[in-house]
């Protein structure tokens, strides 16, 4: 596991949404499975359009660990956005 460097806008936590999204996004970023497991409801579905869609909590934590996001060296988030039912996560990620 790495020591996931996080840079995060002030701004991207004032709300419980956007709290939400930036304590997911670092989770992710730092390997933080209990976090996800705990979050993450068992009628996920995680589709990445043209590479894989992934149905229910099990296999989403099982894909998790493949993917380029989890537990990376660093994480930064820029902006966080929260609109009635749509949100939007802006930053980048190294691996």
């Amino acid at each position: 596991m790495y020591k996931t460097r996080i840079l995060i806008q002030p701004d991207c936590g004032n709300s419980p949404r956007k709290g939400f999204l930036k304590d997911f996004n670092v989770a992710l970023a730092t390997g933080n499975i209990d976090y996800i497991d705990k979050v993450i409801q068992d009628k996920i579905e995680w589709k990445i359009i043209g590479q894989f869609e992934i149905h229910g909590k099990k296999d989403y934590l099982i894909h998790l660990y493949k993917h380029c996001l989890w537990n990376v060296k660093s994480l930064t988030i820029d902006t966080i956005i929260t609109h009635g039912p749509d949100a939007c996560v802006s930053g980048t990620v190294a691996g």
